[in-house]
């Protein structure tokens, strides 16, 4: 699926990646996932760092690399069953520490904005059951199927910490295209489904909604929604020029950053990237040399790395190179910031 002229793009939580590099790498070997990665213009272990945001159709493309490698068409179903949104970083720990299965489901409810630009979840009754239904923004697009089998096996797997593995809900919604057959479907997600509808949903009878956590509960004090908050800021990138940033962020964990690779992974020409930030007043080289630059800020604070490795880390040719584009934004040497932020850390520890 590729983008329209002039849209924003449409990103997602990183830690949504959280159990399939595992999965594909005991089906593949770590060389095979690498590619598997390296096709989805992603960077090897993203998943680690959940807070970050990728592309829509970078997930997709994992998803559907990952597939082609094992020669399975909807790798999304035997995806679900290992899929958990405890492993979904400041944003999991949140939903899955709730006491009670109802709670559990409303702050997944009221976070899922923060999970996924344009993504929403409705809670509601419809006769004996409690419906649980996601919307994703991507539904429809061409590699989404896996997307939803995916969700399904999230919903069914936030429940099941309340009501146990072998529970068994009512019939499973996929928005997705109606099959001739639904067997498949139905043996990996251990229910009854029904296909094109609005929204991937799961069903929980009414008198088990206030369900408590069987399984071990993490601490309580653990996440809070002003963690997300704080880890999240303002949620999802909304314009392009902060998802080219959050872009740049992304690709540092492997460091190489390029105009080219940034408007791959945003699934956009590196002509219409230029043109929309030029229509904006900047510029890709500004936005880089500031994003490698508040990087660098966070490595001198928070580390002992050398200033050499950092510059290596944020993509510098030399120490000398670091130093010009450091000054240029704090009017400050990396040297005589780390001293300031250390001096500031024992006055206040």
């Amino acid at each position: 699926m590729r983008l329209r002229e002039g849209n924003i793009p449409g990103m997602v939580q990183a830690g949504t990646l959280a159990g399939m590099p595992e999965f594909f790498a005991s089906e593949l070997g770590r060389t095979k996932l690498k590619g598997v990665f390296e096709a989805a213009h992603l960077p090897m272990g993203i998943e680690v760092n959940p807070e970050h945001y990728i592309h829509w159709d970078q997930l997709m493309g994992f998803l559907d690399a990952g597939g082609r490698a094992l020669g399975v068409e909807s790798i999304g179903l035997e995806l679900s069953p290992h899929l958990t949104v405890e492993a979904w970083g400041t944003w999991g720990r949140y939903v899955t520490s709730a006491p009670t299965l109802s709670q559990a489901m409303h702050r997944m409810q009221s976070a899922i904005l923060l999970h996924g630009r344009n993504e929403r979840m409705t809670i509601g009754r419809e006769g004996e059951f409690v419906v649980c239904r996601v919307h994703n923004s991507v539904a429809g697009a061409k590699l989404y199927q896996n997307v939803s089998y995916c969700t399904a096996g999230l919903l069914q797997n936030c429940v099941a910490l309340y009501l146990g593995k072998d529970w068994r809900g009512g019939a499973i919604d996929l928005d997705v295209p109606s099959l001739r057959a639904t067997s498949r479907i139905e043996q990996h997600l251990k229910s009854t489904v029904r296909l094109g509808q609005s929204g991937t949903a799961c069903r929980v009878p009414v008198e088990l909604w206030n369900a408590p956590r069987r399984s071990p509960q993490p601490d309580k004090h653990r996440s809070l929604f002003c963690d997300i908050l704080r880890n999240r800021h303002t949620g999802p990138p909304r314009t392009l020029p902060d998802a080219i940033e959050e872009t740049i962020r992304v690709q540092l964990l492997d460091e190489v950053v390029s105009l080219d690779r940034v408007a791959r992974s945003l699934n956009m020409s590196r002509r219409h990237v230029q043109r929309v930030l030029s229509n904006e007043g900047q510029s890709f080289r500004d936005i880089a040399r500031r994003t490698k630059v508040t990087r660098g800020k966070e490595l001198l604070r928070e580390t002992d790395a050398s200033i050499t490795d950092i510059s290596v880390a944020l993509g510098y040719a030399s120490v000398a190179h670091f130093g010009r584009a450091f000054a240029a934004v704090t009017d400050q040497t990396p040297s005589a910031y780390r001293e300031v932020a250390n001096r500031t850390l024992s006055l206040t520890s």
